[in-house]
This record gives C-alpha cells, sequence and structure tokens, in this order.
C-alpha cells in the first residue's frame, strides 16, 4: 500500500480477532455445560392434590357408571338423596356423550283428582338421553313412609296411560328416601325415556296423608 501525501498512517490489530474465536467458543462450552447440569435443580412436579373448590360447590355421590348404551348401574352404597331438605326431581342424563346427575327443584300438589289434572304441577326437562327419571323426599324436614309409586305419560290430547315403572335404586340405605327409575319398556328411545309428559303419584304408608302428584315434561333434542 502506497501512502499519498497527506494521508495519516492508521494500525489495525491483526491478532485480536484471532484470540477472540477460542473465548467466545469457551463461552459457548461453559453455557451448554451449565444448562445440561441444572446446577439451580429440577423443576418442582405438579401437585398431585385436586384443585381447591370453587365457592357453593357441593359434593356429589360416586358418578354413574354405564355398563352399556340402555342399562346404568348406581352405586348401592351411594344415597342418591343426601339432602332431603325438600322435594327434588332426580334424573340421570347423557349429553354430548356425557353422562351427569342433577337435582332440579320440583313443585309437589296433594290437591289433584288424576294424571290428567291441570293441578298437577309440571317440571320441564330438556336433555339428550333421559336414563334415569325419579324423585328424593324431604325426608329431613318431614317424614316419608314411600308405599308405592304410580306414573302415567299422556298423550297430545291430555289422555293418561299407565306406565311400568322399574326401579333401578332398590339398594340405596333408605328406600324412603326416594326413587329412580329406568326407561320404561313402553316409553323408552334408545336405552333412554322417550320425550312426552308423564306424570308420577307417590302413596304413603300413612292412610291420613294424601297422595303426592308431579309431572316431567321431558323433551329430547337430537343427538349431535
Amino acid at each position: 500500500m502506497t501512502l499519498q501525501r497527506g494521508d495519516d498512517p492508521r494500525v489495525v490489530p491483526i491478532g485480536r480477532r484471532a484470540r477472540e474465536v477460542p473465548l467466545v467458543a469457551a463461552i459457548v462450552a461453559i453455557s451448554l455445560l451449565i444448562a445440561l447440569v441444572k446446577p439451580w435443580g429440577a423443576a418442582p412436579a405438579a401437585s398431585a392434590h385436586p384443585s381447591p373448590r370453587t365457592p357453593g360447590a357441593t359434593a356429589t355421590p360416586s358418578p354413574v357408571a354405564l355398563a352399556s348404551p340402555s342399562f346404568v348401574v348406581v352405586d348401592p352404597a351411594a344415597d342418591w338423596c343426601y339432602a332431603g331438605d325438600s322435594w327434588r326431581l332426580l334424573t340421570i342424563q347423557e349429553d354430548y356423550g356425557r353422562d351427569s346427575h342433577a337435582w332440579l327443584p320440583v313443585t309437589v300438589s296433594t290437591r289433584a283428582s288424576g294424571p290428567a289434572d291441570p293441578a298437577v304441577p309440571v317440571t320441564p326437562v330438556r336433555t339428550q338421553r333421559a336414563l334415569g327419571l325419579g324423585f328424593c323426599t324431604p325426608y329431613r324436614a318431614t317424614a316419608v313412609a314411600l308405599r308405592r309409586v304410580t306414573a302415567w305419560r299422556l298423550d297430545r290430547f291430555g289422555l293418561a296411560s299407565p306406565v311400568a315403572l322399574s326401579s333401578i335404586t332398590t339398594d340405596l340405605s333408605d328406600p324412603d328416601h326416594g326413587d329412580l327409575f329406568a326407561p320404561p319398556a313402553s316409553a323408552s328411545l334408545r336405552g333412554s325415556w322417550a320425550a312426552g309428559t308423564y306424570v308420577f303419584a307417590i302413596d304413603s304408608r300413612d292412610p291420613a296423608s294424601p297422595r303426592d302428584w308431579f309431572a316431567v315434561d321431558l323433551q329430547i333434542d337430537p343427538l349431535r
């Protein structure tokens, strides 16, 4: 290189970059070693404890085990009517492939004269499959001694046809707490109660007790 007049000479170090390469390689190697050894310890494992219950959540009996689409197995050790503070409509439902059970407020009347009497209060239920329909008595508030449960299905003209009931909770701790019924042969569809209005009459072993009436307006949604 030839310097022209007026140019200032510049000194460029040529050995510095050669010394930086080993230094950078050493830093990278140390970083990889630290990442592999992890001297700070492994990350903590997820807790095996269940998450806390949300406020207002209540305990429920053991889940229902479905042996087949048309047969429901209920845990005989579980008292499905554990509350017992008022009348409840007890249902086992299946929606979008998942089964659930529910206790719905239900109004009971002692003034009805028969299943077609408009005085029978009606509770609506909507589901894709109704695997079980039943009720719970207010056994904690009032002693109820069940003797017989009778059911009818109303047609579109309001005429009542008897429905044979088959209990699926015969092994519960106390039959006076309530009952749960499988889909009847005369009103079933693919292992589910068929859509319609069902009227229930509950007789007590006490002859002085009036008959209790309630009805269920069951609406079946199509399976998707």
